[in-house]
């Protein structure tokens, strides 16, 4: 008689429990503990996106800042210039030749200094090659992985999304799931959007006969003010910092409460960065995100340390 009646309890029980899944407006009435059972796509339907990294260009760029560095490195003049030919970029490494036979070791030593670890320094002759190391290019890559799948996480939870499965897949792959998603093109095109920042210096030399022809000189772009799309900013096509050496970006408040923006950069973007603040003080540089000028404030003082501060005539929205 026990086991019988025990049967019949767990078994409605079973049933109460089902009910809030199989009727989600009777959810609100029953305790807390007692939740819907989210649905998969097997059960509730929806949508299933697999995205690609593109890792491929994210690798050419980062060889791309390579080539400035190691140009950088090697006509240091408080260091001592090291004379060079034939500097060049692969797409994978960079080569170059040094002129004298006597400055190999020291090339090969100034540049194993300045740019650390990340990179391998051999040379064959008077020729070396410097690249990432493979533990570098993976962390490069993983990096990447990461930072994608935080962004694709943000815009669809600001969808409102319920239950979404994000995760890797292939070490290149982003597997997403929505359940309950009838509107797939939507979702791709919204987390398919690629956003891309640059730094460049602006070039203050435009006059505004070519600023009103649109007529560009060779080496710079005119692009559009986001916060004023009929404005145009001449800026130079050269890219100083990449957004990739962004570490960390955020609103922020200074001493007289008022809004700013604080940077954060990476062991590359440091010394970048650094060198542009060093060598362009009181001239403009500009924030560049999806070929529009997001901001373009003065150099006020060299920042050394990567970490820096944007301000003056910001909203807190803007920031």
């Amino acid at each position: 008689m026990f086991k019988k009646l025990a049967i019949i309890f767990i078994s409605l029980f079973g049933c109460l429990l089902a009910v809030p899944t199989l009727s989600p407006k009777l959810a609100p009435y029953f305790p807390s503990w007692v939740q819907p059972i989210p649905l998969g796509l097997d059960l509730k339907g929806g949508a299933q996106l697999l995205l690609e990294v593109d890792t491929d260009v994210m690798l050419k760029e980062k060889s791309a800042q390579l080539y400035d560095e190691v140009r950088s490195a090697l006509i240091d003049r408080n260091k001592g210039v090291i004379r060079f030919s034939d500097l060049r970029n692969t797409g994978k490494e960079v080569t170059l030749v040094v002129r004298d036979d006597g400055e190999v070791s020291k090339a090969k030593g100034r540049l194993r200094s300045v740019l650390g670890s990340s990179v391998d320094v051999s040379s064959s002759g008077k020729t070396l090659t410097v690249s990432y190391t493979s533990k570098a290019r993976e962390e490069f890559i993983n990096d990447a992985m990461s930072r994608s799948i935080e962004i694709v996480r943000r815009r669809i939870d600001a969808l409102g999304t319920k239950e979404p499965s994000i995760q890797s897949q292939g070490g290149k792959y982003i597997l997403v799931q929505l359940p309950g998603v009838d509107n797939p093109e939507r979702i791709k095109e919204l987390i398919g959007k690629t956003a891309k920042m640059s730094f460049h210096l602006v070039n203050e030399n435009i006059t505004n006969e070519q600023l009103q022809s649109r007529h560009a000189p060779s080496g710079t772009m005119f692009l559009e003010y986001m916060e004023n799309p009929g404005q145009l900013i001449p800026v130079y096509s050269r890219v100083e910092v990449s957004g990739d050496s962004l570490k960390n970006s955020q609103a922020d408040f200074d001493q007289n409460n008022m809004p700013v923006v604080t940077t954060e950069f990476d062991a590359s973007g440091t010394r970048r960065f650094a060198k542009l603040t060093t060598e362009h003080v009181n001239e403009r540089f500009a924030i560049v995100l999806d070929d529009k000028v997001l901001s373009a404030p003065t150099i006020r003082e060299p920042i050394p340390g990567g970490r820096g501060q944007i301000s003056g005539g910001l909203t807190l929205q803007g920031a």
